[in-house]
C-alpha cells in the first residue's frame, strides 16, 4: 500500500454514530476521547483487512524505477493524481506532464495508463519514482454499509471491553466468520 502523506481529516462513522451505536446519551461526551480512538482503530483495521484505502487521505507511492508501461497504484479507491514525479540522471526532482499519463480508476486496484505515444522517462535511483494521489472514500454513504457495520461493531466492543481480559465474567465473542465477512465485500482480492 502507498504511504500515506497527511492522516485522514474525517473518519466514516461520527461520535453520534458511535454513541448511538453504544447506547450512549447523545448529551454524555465523557467517552468521546475513546469513541474517537475506538473509531479510529476499527478503520485502520478494516483498511488492513480489506486492503482498501476508507478514510480520505494524500497518500504516495514510491518506485525504483518506471515500469514498460502501465502499473497498478496499489490502493483502492483512488480519487486523483496530484503528479507523478522522479529523480532524473543529474539527481533534480522531475514532474511528469499529466498529458502523458491517465488515470484508470474503474480497475480495482487503479492504474496509471500510459497515453498513447508517450513513455516514460529515466529515472535514477531506489524510490526515485513519486506517485503523489488523493486516496479514500470522501463520503460515509459512498462506504460499503456492511464495512460501517463492521466498524460500528468493533466500536461498541472496544467501548465495552476497556480490559484485555475481564475476571470473573464469561465472555463470548461472535465468531470472526460472521464479523469478518462482513468486509468481504469491499475486499481486494489480488
Amino acid at each position: 500500500m502507498p504511504l500515506t502523506i497527511a492522516q485522514p481529516t474525517q473518519e466514516l462513522i461520527t461520535l453520534a454514530e458511535a454513541r448511538l451505536q453504544c447506547s450512549i446519551d447523545p448529551d454524555l461526551t465523557v467517552w468521546d476521547p475513546l469513541l474517537t480512538n475506538a473509531i479510529r482503530a476499527a478503520r485502520v483495521r478494516a483498511e488492513h483487512i480489506t486492503q482498501r484505502i476508507l478514510a480520505p487521505r494524500a497518500a504516495r507511492l514510491t518506485l525504483d524505477a518506471f515500469p514498460c508501461g502501465d502499473f497498478s497504484l496499489e490502493a483502492s479507491p483512488v480519487r486523483a493524481i496530484d503528479a507523478i514525479s522522479y529523480v532524473d540522471s543529474a539527481g533534480a526532482l522531475q514532474t511528469v506532464p499529466s498529458f502523458t499519463y491517465l488515470l484508470d480508476d474503474v480497475s480495482d486496484p487503479p492504474c496509471v495508463l500510459l497515453a498513447a505515444g508517450a513513455s516514460w522517462p529515466t529515472s535514477s535511483g531506489a524510490n526515485s519514482v513519486r506517485v503523489d494521489m488523493q486516496v479514500g472514500y470522501v463520503a460515509s454513504d459512498q462506504i460499503y454499509p456492511d464495512v460501517k457495520a463492521w466498524m460500528l461493531l468493533q466500536v461498541a466492543t472496544i467501548y465495552r471491553n476497556r480490559e484485555l481480559f475481564a475476571q470473573g465474567t464469561s465472555i463470548a465473542e461472535l465468531p470472526a466468520n460472521y464479523t469478518d465477512r462482513l468486509l468481504d465485500s469491499a475486499r481486494v482480492w489480488v
